[in-house]
Order: structure tokens, then C-alpha cells, then sequence
């Protein structure tokens, strides 16, 4: 059965209610943010974004949004196996003070700071979320800097064949939507409007076959498969020129 917009809603009502019978004192707020609160949910495709807001020190509850508590990563793991979320359901917790500068060091918050920011909403609480700044470019380069360390890593002990096409896809979409933040000021989240927008801004780098692919893939679900290796060339290819154009030193 397709996971419509109605039943996403009615599962984050629920899933609510589970977080707070874990710790109703420390958690604060509740938001949803990418598809389902942007207003571009595709049933059967999207996924169900979620952050907790929770108090300061309360890591042994809820843990963190690197490495969640068991008991947060297991009411997780349930809803999606019970509900069959597509993609994944991951909800992390992020502590007051990873909210505003200077940001915890290899947490990699800032891209879901700015999307709670720009597009997130409360199913729970009321924490002031219109005092959170939003990320600084500097913030964004920094944490990308991490990210670019950590995926050089997986690359080191992986073969490209190996790794799933869909995952260079997502990095394409990646590149793309840094280049539309740090070099035209644009912030977009929804996925299958970075394209378009990409191409309308003097894009530096462009394969028009492997961008309509994967601008197929996320208005459909669906891509070539026998285009894998072109995909997965071109991906590569554009984290190296974007890492340069960007001023992402590794």
C-alpha cells in the first residue's frame, strides 16, 4: 500500500506521541522538514524528514544526530518496518545549544539547521525557532570540508562498482544544490527543482544526458540502468570540479 500525504501526517502524530513516552521533560520540540513539510511529498517516493529539539545534556536520552540512543534508534527502526517508509526513518535529536554558532565540530548540522530554518514544522512544542540563525556560507564550507573528508574515506575502501548508482545520483544533486547556495545565493531543498534551477545559473559543469536521468529519477522513482557507469563517471567528475570551484580544501 502507497504511503499517501494523509497517512505520513498521521504517522508523525503518532510518532510524537512514542517520543514523548521515551522522555516527555527533555524534549522540547518536534519538526518535520524536507517533502512532507515543503508541500512536494510524492507518495511511494518520499521519505519522512524529522528532527527532535531536545534540552542541553541530554545525550544519554535521546543521543545524537550522528548516533542516536538505542531507544530512539529502535522506535525508528519500528516505524519503519511497521509503516514501510520509503527510503529510510531516521529522526535525530539536536540539542539547544547545536542550534546556534559556533556549531559542534563533525556534526555536520549546518544543511539541517538551514532546512529546519527555511522550511521546517512543528508537530510539537514551541521552541523559538525564528532565534536560530541561519548557517553562515562559511558554516556550510566547513561542514562540507567534513563531509568531503569522510566520503574520501568510504571511497578508500570501496570500489565504485560497488556503491549503489542511486547514492552518486543523491551526490550529484549534492554538488548542484552547494553550488546554487554558496555561489547564487539560492537555498532549495526540493529535489526535483534543483535542476532546473542549476541550468538557469550559469551552471560551470553540466552533462545534459546524466541531468536529465537524474532529474527523471527524482520526478519518477525511475532512471537507465544501463547507464550506471555514465552516471557514476559523471558524479565523480563533478565532486572533483566542485570541490575546486567551491574552495573546498581537503
Amino acid at each position: 500500500m502507497v504511503l499517501d500525504e494523509s497517512k505520513a501526517w498521521k504517522i508523525l502524530q503518532n510518532y510524537t506521541k512514542d517520543c514523548l513516552k521515551i522522555d516527555s521533560q527533555s524534549l522540547l520540540a518536534v519538526y518535520t522538514i524536507g517533502s512532507l513539510a515543503g508541500g512536494y511529498y510524492l507518495p511511494g517516493q518520499s521519505d519522512i524528514d524529522v528532527i527532535l529539539i531536545v534540552k542541553n545534556s541530554s545525550q544519554d536520552t535521546w543521543g545524537t544526530n550522528m548516533r542516536p540512543s538505542n531507544a530512539l534508534k529502535n522506535l525508528n527502526l519500528r516505524y519503519f518496518e511497521n509503516y514501510k517508509i520509503p527510503i529510510d526513518f531516521s529522526p535525530f535529536p539536536l540539542e539547544e545549544n547545536e542550534l546556534f554558532p559556533p556549531y559542534p565540530p563533525k556534526r555536520k548540522l549546518t544543511s539541517a539547521i538551514t532546512q529546519l530554518k527555511i522550511q521546517g514544522r512543528c508537530i510539537y512544542g514551541n521552541f523559538p525557532i525564528e532565534f536560530v540563525p541561519i548557517p553562515t556560507v562559511i558554516d556550510i564550507l566547513k561542514d562540507t570540508k567534513i563531509w568531503e573528508q569522510e566520503w574520501e574515506e568510504f571511497l578508500s575502501h570501496k570500489y565504485v562498482e560497488q556503491i549503489a548508482t542511486v547514492t552518486f545520483i543523491n551526490l550529484i544533486i549534492r554538488y548542484l544544490r552547494l553550488f546554487l547556495h554558496i555561489k547564487v545565493g539560492v537555498i532549495e531543498f526540493n529535489k526535483t527543482q534543483i535542476i532546473p534551477c542549476y541550468l538557469k545559473n550559469n551552471p560551470p559543469f553540466v552533462d545534459k544526458r546524466v541531468l536529465n536521468w537524474t532529474q527523471t529519477y527524482f520526478v519518477s522513482g525511475k532512471y537507465p540502468k544501463m547507464r550506471d557507469a555514465l552516471i557514476k563517471q559523471y558524479a565523480m567528475k563533478l565532486r572533483k570540479q566542485m570541490i575546486a570551484y567551491l574552495g573546498i580544501l581537503l
